[in-house]
């Protein structure tokens, strides 16, 4: 099994924000908690743009990003967040 890793950016609306992060945080531990192929959630703000985070998944492999994005659990999180979020940008990595 190769892992994979899910890596974005996003922009969050500012009068979103902290709405936001509590959301993703519950993404986070429900991700974790319900979703064994999910090894590593963490996402991240800086002092430079509060109102963008780095976000950064790993998963025991494709077949395991599949799971989660068909997960009901993702689709909560994407509607509750649909209108937080500015810009996303998403991509797939493989972990060497």
């Amino acid at each position: 099994m190769t892992k994979m890793a899910l890596m974005g950016i996003l922009s969050i609306h500012p009068e979103q924000r902290d709405a936001f992060l509590a959301e993703m945080k519950d993404h986070k531990a429900k991700t974790l908690a319900s979703q064994p192929g999910c090894l590593q959630f963490e996402f991240h703000i800086t002092d430079d743009d509060p109102n963008q985070v780095l976000l950064y998944e790993v998963y025991a492999d494709a077949a395991a990003i599949a799971a989660h994005r068909e997960n009901p659990q993702w689709h909560k999180y994407r509607a509750t967040t649909a209108d937080m979020v500015a810009d996303r940008t998403v991509g797939e990595w493989i972990v060497l």
